[in-house]
């Protein structure tokens, strides 16, 4: 039975939670920092005051290291070289993390209107259980729209920018990977150690075949369904891969996209 469609808000709401997730994890290093600064130069500022000063609270020193680091002293400097030393590289130090963080944030942001390689991965690391669908021909749209009508989050993966579908598949909101799928790094952009299944619907089928070992490689539980013209080859790549290969008189989208989601599901 066919699940009951998504609200187009609740699945756009969970996405952006997942798209957040992942870019929080994207600059945890940054965050890090960030912490280690604060609470460092807290620590330091508490101690050089009291040593040298009339002393302060933690909380006032946690709140002059953050006006620091934003290059806004609020406490006047006692009289000591080294505290001295101190005061004017910390802002220095908190500034250079800051615009770390923020040329990385900036080029995400535009990437993401770009539909870059580097946003395609921050979508599939929030991904887990989709499907990786190799191809945006006319199986291969057909394939993605019976899986999104069963509510399954799907990674798209098309060599050509100019294919016929690729407009129409940005339009659907889907992750859409421009890249060859066989050149380095390429399959772990889509996140396929945490997918399901892939599709290898391109017309190439050697290249099927290499994506198919290369996502085994990746991720051996993987499901891998694939598309074959050679009905002869369909046969010994069964018996060999145990993968599900469909010929080219096999070639409905309902029986791509149910070969991806159910094991128990034979063609001959």
């Amino acid at each position: 039975m066919r699940p009951p469609p998504r609200k187009p808000w609740l699945k756009s709401l969970k996405a952006n939670v997942r798209y957040l997730g992942a870019l929080l994890r994207r600059f945890k290093v940054t965050f890090l920092l960030l912490v280690i600064v604060q609470l460092g130069g807290s620590v330091i500022l508490w101690l050089g005051y009291s040593r040298h000063g009339g002393g302060i609270t933690f909380a006032k020193a946690m709140g002059a290291t953050y006006f620091l680091m934003m290059g806004q002293p609020s406490l006047e400097l006692p009289d000591s070289w080294g505290f001295v030393l101190f005061v004017a590289l910390l802002p220095v130090l908190g500034l250079a993390v800051l615009a770390d963080g923020l040329v990385r944030f900036g080029y995400l942001f535009f990437a993401k209107h770009r539909n870059d390689k580097e946003w395609v991965a921050v979508q599939t690391q929030a991904m887990k259980g989709h499907v990786v669908l190799c191809g945006a021909g006319r199986i291969g749209y057909r394939v993605l729209e019976q899986l999104q009508a069963l509510g399954v989050d799907v990674v798209v993966v098309e060599r050509n920018e100019a294919a016929a579908f690729v407009q129409a598949i940005r339009g659907m909101g889907v992750p859409l990977l421009i890249d060859d799928v066989r050149a380095p790094n390429a399959l772990e952009a889509t996140n396929i150690k945490a997918a399901r299944a892939i599709v290898c619907a391109t017309d190439d089928d050697l290249a099927n075949l290499n994506i198919a070992l290369d996502a085994r490689r990746l991720n051996p539980d993987v499901r891998v369904v694939m598309r074959l013209f050679d009905d002869d080859l369909v046969r010994k790549v069964k018996d060999a891969f145990a993968v599900e290969a469909l010929s080219t008189s096999a070639l409905a989208a309902p029986a791509f996209a149910a070969a991806a989601l159910d094991q128990s599901i034979h063609t001959s």
